[in-house]
């Protein structure tokens, strides 16, 4: 399977969700996940101060040797970021059908409050996601 990992992180670069779907994978403890996430967070700040093009939104992909991470900005600067293999093309729309499934499971739902972790508050989310990485990684 290509994709590897979901995260989304909230404006102000707390990870608010995280999920492996890679079952090959080194698990990786809380506290690695968070770092990062935040990493991640920090280094799309970065390249948005640093970058020669005017109202720049960042990087949109970071391509290491074994895997690279997408990121989608939103308008209110939630960051949605999957793990994948270098040779997936489709993740920006893997993550523009990941933020359509967060809009429909987690900004409707009445019991959750924006920037809080959403495992708990939104497990039909969490499902929803997984088939959705499941249709683009089988």
């Amino acid at each position: 399977m290509p994709v590897y990992n979901v995260m989304i992180c909230n404006s102000s670069g707390g990870l608010i969700f995280s999920w492996s779907y890679n079952k090959d994978a080194p698990l990786l403890d809380s506290n690695e996940v968070i770092i990062i996430g935040s990493t991640l967070h920090s280094l799309h700040a970065i390249s948005v101060a640093i970058s020669p093009t005017p109202k720049s939104s960042g990087f949109t992909e970071l391509e290491c040797t074994t895997w690279k991470v997408s990121v989608l900005q939103t308008i209110t600067g939630l960051k949605f970021m999957v793990f994948t293999d270098t040779g997936f093309v489709k993740s920006q729309e893997l993550l523009k059908e990941i933020y359509g499934v967060y809009a429909d499971y987690v900004l409707k739902n009445p019991f959750y409050h924006l920037d809080m972790p959403i495992a708990n508050s939104c497990q039909k989310f969490v499902t929803e996601v997984a088939s959705v990485v499941d249709k683009y990684g089988a």
